[in-house]
């Protein structure tokens, strides 16, 4: 394996990397909103 190749496995495997963190923060985000909402529900259902 080349420098040339070694960098684009590297390169490859931090995407992947990014790529995981953005959806465990998406999936953080989701359940956040969604609890939101359940509250906010019950607000108005108090009302």
């Amino acid at each position: 394996m080349d420098r040339a190749q070694l960098a684009y496995q590297i390169w490859l495997a931090q995407l992947a990397l990014y790529r995981s963190r953005l959806q465990v923060h998406e999936l953080f985000f989701v359940t956040e909103y969604l609890e939101f909402t359940r509250e906010k529900s019950r607000e108005v259902y108090r009302a």
